[in-house]
């Protein structure tokens, strides 16, 4: 789960994720970076905990049940059993934030596909792919801000200059040069 912090932040900048550990195994929880449209909403909050499953299944158990998945929202009533049918556990919406609880006894095995030098490798393209989406530059900076405002649909020249802290002339001026 550590090592997914990392990746989500490769995935998204619309959203940060973290593990948390508890006494009784940990959650992974995603926050929104963004202002979300209160129809889209719903819709990361599920994509959100259905990545983070999928993920658990993919590198530990393809039939892997979590503790409880939590939502931040609800959908319509005739379609909460397909959730629980998903996700195969109990399921809370309306949740303070969207998260993906795990028991303690899930924490610490070895990853049937575990390579430690692939892990490594991993590891270090992500650093690069991260500080590559930090740079200062412009060009990055522009792009870093479509990335985050392009899910939430509110992408103008006008709130990209706002967020670069120019004028709007001035971002002009400086992405023709």
């Amino acid at each position: 789960f550590r090592r997914f912090e990392r990746y989500f932040d490769v995935v998204t900048t619309a959203e940060s994720g973290q593990f948390h550990e508890t006494e009784y195994g940990g959650y992974f929880a995603t926050h929104p970076n963004v202002e979300y449209f209160p129809e889209t909403s719903g819709c990361i909050a599920d994509v959100t905990a259905a990545v983070v499953l999928k993920f658990i299944r993919l590198v530990y158990e393809p039939d892997y049940v979590p503790l409880r998945i939590d939502l931040a929202w609800q959908p319509p009533e005739e379609k909460v059993s397909r959730y629980l049918e998903h996700f195969g556990c109990e399921v809370v919406f309306e949740a303070p934030l969207t998260a993906v609880h795990v028991e303690a006894r899930d924490l610490d095995v070895l990853l049937p596909g575990k390579n430690a030098n692939l892990a490594f490798q991993n590891d270090q393209l992500s650093r690069v792919v991260l500080s590559e989406l930090k740079k200062n530059d412009l060009q990055s900076q522009v792009y870093a801000r479509l990335v985050e405002y392009l899910p939430a649909g509110e992408c103008s020249r006008e709130k990209v200059a706002r967020a670069l802290h120019m004028s709007e002339s001035a971002f002009q001026k400086k992405l023709k040069a």
